[in-house]
């Protein structure tokens, strides 16, 4: 694999689909450019693989095309509250009728010029700052932003992008189990959940070495580099190799059995787990020990500690929304960030679903402890969307 281009938006596409995608960046700046006057619109950027330059592609038939979400950030200069309203209204309205012209995901977010400097800290706006893609506007528009760059990161931000990951696998899983299901949710989707878990877990290791890049290319170097905690290095290399090959190469999963899946699913889980453990021991400065262990409120899983305001906001929310299963929470949880609790969920739902790793996941969830594993991985994907 080569260092990302800045002329290029895939690290290895062909031409049709580097053009393809040029003509749908010039497409979303037409429609955008009219959302917005000159004066407002600070700077329209492409962000993830694209606008690193290290975006995949998939085949469909004989046809190269895009195969990651298109993932933008609008930099708007003295908007009001309602002008920001009623732009991502007609944002998300964009975003879906352009996602159905593409046939691929388009998110819009709207970052404020005049706050760039006061956003917290985290993965996503590390890596934005790093390197991204400006379409139109001000090249530097987002020169504000304060988050450090992705390497002086606190390990809890990559906890945090497990936690993500994580529930990709576990939608995984979820198809697994229901009869048929897997023809409907599809193949393709597996394969690309399958192959961010994979990645993570490379992610993670890296994080908890102090050697996180944010490019592929580098990632990939440095994982053969660090010094490796327990065993099958040799093994993980290989499926990450196989994941980044789904990422970038436009591998297909339409040859792919239920038994395969199955398989794939098995590796997945164990390395992210396996990587898992190994972040959140450098994190914590200790041993980890059992996931049954980890799920304890008492272990600190790292979110609390950002704004201690959006945390209260997000309990408040909680016991409003959700009041009568979350008044089954101990106080040591209620008062913790709920990502915490779906830190603590999520490794015993993605082992076996044993009893016990059942009760100890429902009691971090707030819900029944004889709960079965299909309703507590759905209570979690719930919660999931609405705290991360």
């Amino acid at each position: 694999m080569d260092r990302a281009e800045a002329s290029r938006y895939t690290l290895c596409g062909p031409a049709e689909v580097e053009a393809r995608i040029e003509r749908d960046q010039q497409r979303v700046v037409a429609e955008v450019s009219a959302l917005l006057s000159p004066g407002r619109l600070a700077g329209l950027v492409l962000a993830g693989g694209y606008g690193r330059g290290e975006g995949g592609y998939r085949f469909a038939g004989v046809d190269a095309v895009p195969y990651n979400d298109y993932d933008y950030f609008l930099v708007v200069r003295r908007c009001s509250s309602s002008e920001l309203r009623s732009l991502r209204r007609e944002l998300h309205a964009l975003g879906e009728r352009l996602g159905r012209e593409f046939s691929l995901e388009v998110d819009f977010a709207v970052l404020e010029s005049e706050r760039l400097a006061k956003l917290p800290a985290c993965l996503m706006y590390s890596e934005l700052k790093w390197r991204n893609r400006v379409l139109v506007g001000d090249p530097g528009a987002l020169e504000a932003l304060a988050s450090p760059l992705p390497w002086d990161l606190p390990l809890a931000e990559f906890s945090r992008m497990m936690l993500n990951r994580g529930a990709l696998l576990l939608m995984n899983a979820q198809a697994l189990q229901a009869k048929g299901s897997v023809l409907s949710y599809g193949s393709e989707r597996f394969l690309r959940y399958f192959s961010k878990g994979l990645l993570a877990a490379g992610d993670a290791r890296l994080a908890a070495a102090g050697q996180y890049h944010p490019s592929v290319a580098e990632r990939n170097r440095r994982l053969r580099e660090i010094p490796w905690v327990g065993t099958g290095r040799g093994e993980f290399l290989e499926l990450y190799e196989h994941a980044t090959r789904i990422k970038l190469g436009g591998v297909s999963g339409s040859v792919l059995h239920r038994g395969e899946l199955h398989r794939l699913q098995r590796l997945a889980v164990h390395e992210w787990l396996e990587a898992y453990g190994v972040l959140e021991s450098v994190r914590l400065g200790r041993p980890l020990g059992s996931w049954q262990a980890y799920s304890s409120p008492d272990v600190a899983k790292g979110q609390s500690g950002r704004r201690w305001w959006s945390a209260a906001y997000h309990v408040a929310l909680a016991l409003r929304s959700r009041r009568g299963r979350l008044a089954a929470l101990k106080p040591s949880r209620m008062l913790r960030h709920p990502r915490e609790r779906l830190m603590a969920a999520l490794p015993l739902l993605l082992e076996a679903g044993t009893p016990t790793e059942n009760r100890l996941a429902a009691e971090a969830l707030g819900t029944s402890v004889d709960a079965a594993w299909c309703g507590l991985a759905q209570l979690f994907l719930a919660d999931w969307r609405r705290y991360c």
